[in-house]
Order: C-alpha cells, then structure tokens, then sequence
C-alpha cells in the first residue's frame, strides 16, 4: 500500500526517463552512424538498431585489445580514471531527497523495478519509521523501546553465531 502511494505518481515519470535513456543511447555520439536515422516505430527496429550499436562497439573494443591499448594501464591509473568518472557522474546527477529510493525501469519491466524500490524501502525500514511516527512516543517509552529492539538484534547476532559455528562443526564431521 505504501509502496503502491509511493510509486504511482513515478510511473509515467519512470516509462519517460527509460524513453529519454532509449533515446539518449540511440542518438549519442557512439553510435554516430545511426544519430541521423529516426527513431524505431516497432522492437524489431529497436533491436536491430541495438544490435548493429553492438556489433559496432564490440569491433572497437576487439580492435583495442587486439593494438594492446585496453591493459596498458597499472590497477592505480585504472582506479583514479574510474573515480575521476564516478565523480563526474556525481557531479553530473541531480540529487534530491528521493535520489536513494529512485530506481530506473530498465526495458520497460515496472515489476522489476517496483521490486527494487520495495527491497530498498525494506532495508531502509520506510514503512516501519512512517507507523511510528504517525503518533506521539513519550520519552522514556521511546527509550525502553530502542533498549528492547537493541537486545533483540544484539542477542540474535549472537544466536546466528552460535548456529554457524555449530554447522561449521558438523560439516567438518566432529
């Protein structure tokens, strides 16, 4: 319910970011001898399309490999070229306060990412914070509570722990 109140105003926003991404990807500069064809009217036009891009790009790359110029970097030149990257996509992004719990559809499949988004509501524990805070928790009943919830999670790591330990023993056949 909450994701659904979450995520129904984003669907149209989503099915136009994978359009734009669909159009970006086929009019960009890697592909420039397809930038000057319209785009497709059906999926086997885009496929095609896709798979010439492909085709295309995997000869560049053979082509690189091949002249040696792809391993010619150290591990340390490879690593500060892929932050230098990650930073300018940073700076690139807009972020927002719902930049985390954002997730593109990727070829159009709602489900996949409406999973995503649940898992990350999930780990974030969205539903949990929004009951808590439809009423007002008294101080020290907030207290006892976050004392409990700690024990609870404190013993059961321990629990995990012993239980491993245990199977690890019987694996080893003692």
């Amino acid at each position: 319910s909450l994701a659904r109140r979450l995520c129904c105003p984003l669907f149209d926003s989503f099915r136009a970011f994978s359009l734009n991404r669909l159009q970006n990807r086929l009019l960009s500069s890697s592909t420039s001898s397809y930038s000057s064809l319209p785009l497709p009217t059906n999926e086997k036009e885009a496929w095609s399309i896709a798979t010439d891009a492909v085709q295309e790009q995997n000869a560049l790359i053979s082509k690189k490999i091949r002249a040696g110029v792809v391993f010619h970097q150290t591990p340390d030149q490879r690593w500060a070229e892929k932050s230098k990257n990650a930073q300018e996509a940073l700076e690139r992004s807009h972020i927002n306060p719902y930049s985390g719990r954002s997730v593109p559809v990727t070829d159009g499949n709602v489900a996949s990412a409406l999973k995503k988004l649940d898992t990350i509501l999930n780990r974030n524990k969205v539903r949990k914070q929004l009951r808590l805070t439809e009423r007002h928790e008294k101080k020290g009943v907030k207290r006892r509570r976050l004392e409990s919830e700690r024990w609870r999670r404190l013993f059961a790591h321990e629990v995990r722990k012993n239980v491993q330990l245990v199977t690890k023993i019987r694996n080893r056949g003692a």
